[in-house]
């Protein structure tokens, strides 16, 4: 008779072979930290390519490819909310959906969901606290965007509560989710319209 948890820790085993199969890295200094190497000052090698990699994913993914897309903006005449709301978007979360497509689809784990989520809150929370927290002077900051973006977000996250609490998603869910992405765009397209039948006036 097996032991409760034995498939929960012959998984978590298997789950550790396929991720030092699938390094590099792991490949080349072993599955440990714990060899000469890094005991007689290795371990700074492994800061420096980690944070040389972060440089890396900014450099072209904020950098290059952020440029190029806006170029391609400029040539289709996008508004800048749409703008920021397809291609922008995707060129600044191009680093989360390599790391969701890896942790889904090869590495099997539920990386990708919580790097996404939480880098949203991070851009949500830190980022628009930070901007007039270091400001140094107050902000006329206009209530509608946050409130709608906000009430965007928040959908989504009831979507994907909904979605992943039986463990599994299916085409049709996948769909769901896609079309809430697809009625966002579609707000940003008519915002303006929106903004004027609502009687709402950008201070």
């Amino acid at each position: 008779r097996r032991l409760p948890g034995c498939e929960l820790s012959e998984r978590r085993s298997v789950m550790s072979d396929v991720d030092s199969a699938m390094s590099l890295w792991g490949a080349v200094f072993g599955d440990t930290c714990d060899s000469g190497f890094e005991k007689t000052g290795g371990w700074a090698l492994h800061i420096f390519v980690l944070l040389y990699v972060f440089y890396l994913l900014a450099k072209l993914c904020d950098g290059h490819l952020t440029f190029a897309l806006e170029v391609i903006v400029e040539k289709l005449k996008l508004s800048e909310d749409v703008a920021g709301a397809t291609f922008l978007a995707a060129a600044s979360s191009a680093p989360e959906i390599f790391v969701s497509v890896v942790s889904t689809f090869i590495l099997i784990s539920a990386g990708g969901v919580g790097n996404i989520v939480g880098s949203a809150l991070f851009n949500l929370l830190v980022i628009v606290g930070a901007c007039p927290l270091f400001a140094g002077r107050a902000l006329n900051i206009w209530f509608y965007p946050t409130l709608r973006d906000g009430l965007v977000y928040a959908v989504s996250l009831v979507e994907l509560y909904l979605v992943l609490k039986d463990g599994k998603v299916y085409w049709w869910e996948a769909g769901i989710m896609v079309a809430t992405y697809g009625v966002y765009v579609a707000i940003m397209v008519f915002n303006q319209t929106i903004i004027t039948r609502l009687g709402l006036k950008n201070p």
